[in-house]
């Protein structure tokens, strides 16, 4: 970026378009675009490391069975991913359920919400608090680079008839700022599909690897509370599923990544909740991980009644802690 910068704010804002051509306020307009950009990018860069991709609240084991401890459990939502026989995701490491779409982060030392990628570029993960920052810091790198390659796109005609060659860091930077926004402004289009979908990364690579290979894919299965016959069915999705088991209207997939404010999707500001302290004995999933929770897409609560109806489930079960809470 230092050089990029001085290759192009000197070599050609200043000496071409500013002294050569004397286009005084066109050059000192790219100058000052330019340098505001990158402020901006490295800021963004910071907040995306500062704040980190967030850390899911230590959830407690559900009262699934009549032998559990009460004090120490916790209800479980209406729907949630599982193993075969229902028991919900554990992670060993830091002893607490995985709840929604949350990894185990090796660099983080703790559960990640919503766990998107490791971004070697940046040297940060990318989760639930920071993925807002991260689309606006590849779109304003893909601004940047678009407004560098056309910039010298456009002066190279009148830089050749007043020079009998190019300087060589004009061709370095045209080369690289054509390479480097093509990438960016396709990574932008691909996490803005992303969004649309409700997928992260991880669910795209593995959606991939489904299509190629799909007797070699990880099964997936869900418990969902009926609540016509108050059982708990296991319900395994096939390979014939298709999407985010999160998918919604498109433009709430993207409210639930980029907030529900769309006057703050470009404005670089850092995503805060006020968490206000649990109270004691508190057994509500949702509540405990708010802001985090993750709410199962209508087309896979469908896809879920529909295999219940056919009889095409795992098996069911009572659930002894929904009894209990509700006496």
């Amino acid at each position: 970026m230092i050089y990029g910068t001085w290759a192009y704010c000197h070599k050609l804002c200043y000496e071409r378009v500013y002294r050569d051509f004397g286009h005084k306020a066109t050059a000192i307009g790219l100058i000052c675009t330019c340098c505001v950009l990158d402020a901006l990018i490295i800021a963004i860069w910071v907040l995306i490391v500062s704040c980190g991709p967030g850390h899911q609240p230590g959830v407690a084991p559900h009262l699934l069975v009549d032998s559990a401890d009460l004090e120490n459990t916790t209800v479980a939502p209406n729907c949630y991913q599982s193993d075969p026989h229902g028991y919900p995701v554990w992670c060993s490491n830091c002893q607490s359920l995985k709840v929604g779409r949350t990894k185990h982060s090796s660099h983080q030392g703790h559960c990640v919400p919503r766990f998107d990628h490791y971004c070697v570029w940046l040297g940060a993960v990318i989760g639930f608090k920071n993925y807002r920052l991260f689309v606006q810091f590849v779109f304003y790198f893909a601004v940047l680079l678009m407004i560098v390659w056309i910039t010298i796109s456009v002066y190279i005609r009148d830089i050749r008839q007043y020079h009998a060659r190019l300087n060589a860091n004009l061709i370095v930077l045209l080369i690289i700022s054509g390479i480097g926004w093509l990438m960016t402004s396709g990574l932008f289009v691909s996490y803005i599909y992303y969004m649309s979908q409700n997928l992260t990364s991880i669910e795209v690579i593995d959606l991939k690897k489904r299509k190629r290979t799909p007797e070699l894919s990880m099964q997936r299965f869900y418990c969902y509370y009926n609540s016509d016959d108050h059982y708990r069915y296991v319900v395994k999705l096939d390979n014939d599923f298709k999407g985010s088991v999160y998918k919604k209207h498109w433009l709430k997939n993207i409210k639930e990544y980029m907030g529900s404010n769309p006057m703050l999707w470009f404005i670089p500001l850092p995503q805060y909740w006020h968490e206000s302290p649990l109270a004691n004995g508190e057994r509500d999933v949702n509540t405990i991980v708010s802001p985090y929770q993750e709410e199962v897409g209508p087309h896979t609560i469908a896809y879920i009644k529909k295999r219940i109806e056919s009889g095409e489930y795992i098996h069911k079960f009572k659930e002894p802690g929904r009894d209990k809470t509700h006496l």
